[in-house]
């Protein structure tokens, strides 16, 4: 063999060791994919297992003991027991059996069935129950999420400005926010649905905000998805109708698009659904009076005739008196809010515009925000059409938000998503009440929230305000966080 020989031999030998370990390593690359497919597939199938597994120990509880169907028959005490073992699969372990009663399975009939009242927490407030009752009549339907919603949505809407009560599906009648009705220790058995007054036209967006509010403040409460799955309501579900309360009647509302956004949608989707169930149940049923085109503008000619003459004379009595003053391009272009006219300590505003420095100045409405009345006004415009406003109440404890996009001729009320919070009593209110006034940051538009002349919550204004993003012009405006003031 020659030396070239020998060095041909060593160079195989070395590219036959190097294929060898490229080859291992190829095959440990391999097992280790393998390895953790397999790892996936496991904890996947792990994990619906175990739902599964969850579902079968709830279905298993149910069928430990035939449960009687019908109102032929009443339950024995081995049936109730079933249904308890249920009940506290479903709702928790905290469940306690109050009593067991028999009633007539309905008018004119023999047959007897069994009434089982139960009594749960409230998670929310410690110390306090509720109650709810299941019949043998209906085994697979009980008037827990009812009984809940009664529990909930009185402490939720004694925090609006708003009007509520309940509706009783079986008698057609309305009752208020004091009523008896509302005690579920009283009442256990009812399936009673909620209702909330919308005011007028110009109150859908504010009113589908207070429910948009009372959806997403009812959902932190997963029990109430329980009983068949948020998807598989019945239409009877307290969750997703709403009664609305209008000046001409009452109507029921489903608002199942916006129930069955929750789990995935923002507040300001749900909002939107909800103002779009209004919208569609007024076309629906006209309720509000409307008028014809024809009418409405007669009434806008008359109402520009009377405003002429109104600045007239206005501006011959005018000395120049004004409560606030906010000012574009350097000062050349002015706007002032005055005073037209005051009752019981609130006031009607004005405001006026001026395009020389103050020069001269001319009325750009005598009634910007319609009939709404404040006790004190703040105002501001980032540019000669958006401009936004708060009127304040109850001696500067809180402020209503309003935005304009035709330079102050009109104001509409702003949407802004409520921050409630629950205070040892279990009393449930929103502490940033007092917007301070909007502004831009990188094409948005922020507003931070502080609690007005009474905030003492958590420090009050100096430990944080509540900062709000509005991404549509400054008509609605969603939670982002708690800032303090020189975060700004």
């Amino acid at each position: 063999m020659t030396e070239q020989d020998g060095e041909n031999c060593e160079a195989r030998a070395d590219m036959e060791d190097k294929k060898g370990k490229y080859k291992w390593l190829i095959i440990l690359a391999v097992c280790a994919a393998a390895a953790v497919l397999v790892t996936g597939v496991c904890l996947y199938w792990g994990e619906r297992d175990a739902s599964r597994g969850k579902q079968r120990e709830i279905k298993e509880a149910e069928n430990e003991t035939e449960i009687s169907e019908g109102a032929e028959q009443k339950w024995t005490e081995d049936e109730i027991a079933a249904v308890e073992r249920t009940l506290k699969k479903r709702y928790g372990d905290e469940l306690e059996r109050v009593s067991v009663e028999t009633e007539d399975a309905g008018a004119g009939m023999e047959e007897k069935i069994t009434v089982v009242t139960f009594r749960l927490p409230d998670i929310r407030t410690a110390g306090n129950s509720f109650y709810f009752q299941v019949k043998s009549s209906s085994e697979s339907f009980d008037n827990f999420p009812f009984q809940l919603m009664k529990n909930d949505a009185r402490r939720f809407f004694n925090g609006k400005d708003r009007f509520f009560g309940l509706y009783g599906p079986d008698d057609g009648a309305m009752y208020d926010s004091d009523d008896e009705r509302w005690d579920t220790e009283r009442y256990p058995g009812e399936t009673d649905q909620l209702y909330v007054s919308c005011y007028r036209e110009d109150d859908i967006e504010t009113c589908a905000a207070d429910i948009a509010d009372w959806l997403f403040y009812a959902a932190e409460d997963e029990r109430y998805f329980l009983q068949n799955g948020m998807t598989e309501r019945k239409e009877s579900d307290p969750f997703r109708n709403i009664w609305i309360i209008t000046p001409k009647s009452h109507y029921r509302m489903n608002i199942g698009e916006a129930v069955e956004k929750i789990p995935t949608a923002s507040w300001e989707e749900v909002q939107r659904a909800v103002a779009r169930t209004i919208v569609d149940l007024d076309g629906e049923y006209h309720i509000w009076e409307m008028g014809d085109s024809t009418a409405r503008e007669e009434e806008e000619s008359a109402d520009n005739a009377l405003l002429e003459e109104w600045e007239k004379e206005f501006f011959e009595r005018y000395q120049g008196d004004y409560e606030k003053e906010c000012e574009l391009a350097d000062g050349r272009i002015r706007y002032r809010m005055v005073v037209l006219d005051a009752a019981a300590g609130s006031r009607w505003y004005g405001l006026l515009k001026s395009e020389d420095r103050g020069l001269s100045w001319r009325v750009v409405s005598n009634a910007p925000f319609g009939d709404d009345m404040g006790m004190g006004i703040e105002f501001t415009f980032l540019d000669e059409e958006l401009g936004f406003a708060t009127l304040s109440h109850n001696g500067g404890d809180e402020a209503n938000l309003y935005v304009t996009e035709n330079g102050g001729e009109s104001y509409q009320r702003a949407v802004i998503q409520g921050l409630e919070v629950t205070l040892e009593d279990g009393y449930l209110y929103n502490p940033y009440d007092f917007p301070q006034m909007p502004y831009e940051e990188e094409g948005k538009l922020y507003v931070l929230c502080g609690q007005g002349a009474d905030g003492d919550y958590a420090g009050g204004d100096a430990a944080g305000m509540a900062l709000y993003e509005s991404t549509d012009g400054g008509h609605t405006f969603t939670y982002k966080e708690i800032r303090k003031g020189e975060e700004k």
